[in-house]
């Protein structure tokens, strides 16, 4: 019976993961040129155990073609999954966490440095944010790629709310914005 009743809240808790998805802004440059024009343009879609990267009008022309990658654990250990799902989101602040991975098993340590408080607000800060791989990378993943080889990743976290208002990551010299604020 408690084994029946296990099997029962594992799955009932996979199952209720439901749908993600989160739609990504691009600029470009310090003033992020474009972004109007780019605003929402990439969708990142996390469906059961299955990611998808598409894209519509000119930001096609930056991703080529739609990605999909099958077969992901998505759990609070995949900090790609924790930030995207953006709920109840804590952290220690200022040190290494190594208890991490990205798609693939990826495993990975991260950290949230502290950066600034904007003036404009009294619960939210802005951290720079760092991953680096801790093992050898052994699978070709675009998403990883990105990632771990960005130039520079921020964080707008409220802090009271325990939840993320914005990311951005700039790769290669392009933009990249979530602003949960949008959604």
């Amino acid at each position: 019976m408690k084994l029946l009743l296990l099997t029962v809240v594992l799955f009932s808790s996979i199952f209720a993961q439901g749908k993600i998805e989160r739609r990504v802004s691009i600029g470009m440059g310090e003033k992020n040129l474009f972004s109007s024009f780019l605003s929402q343009s990439i969708t990142i879609q996390i469906d059961d155990d299955e990611i998808e990267v598409s894209s519509n009008g000119f930001s096609s022309n930056l991703l080529g073609e739609d990605i999909k990658y099958e077969n992901q654990i998505f759990i609070n250990e995949n900090i790609f999954y924790q930030i995207l799902k953006n709920k109840d989101f804590d952290f220690k602040e200022d040190v290494w966490l190594d208890d991490f991975y990205l798609l693939d098993k990826q495993q990975v340590k991260v950290r949230f440095l502290f950066y600034e408080k904007p003036e404009d607000s009294d619960q939210i800060k802005l951290y720079r944010f760092d991953v680096v791989s801790i093992d050898s990378i052994e699978k070709e993943n675009i998403i990883n790629d990105v990632i771990l080889n960005s130039d520079v990743m921020k964080i707008w976290y409220d802090y009271k709310e325990k939840s993320l208002k914005k990311i951005s990551l700039t790769f290669k010299g392009i933009n990249y914005l979530i602003d949960f604020n949008d959604e």
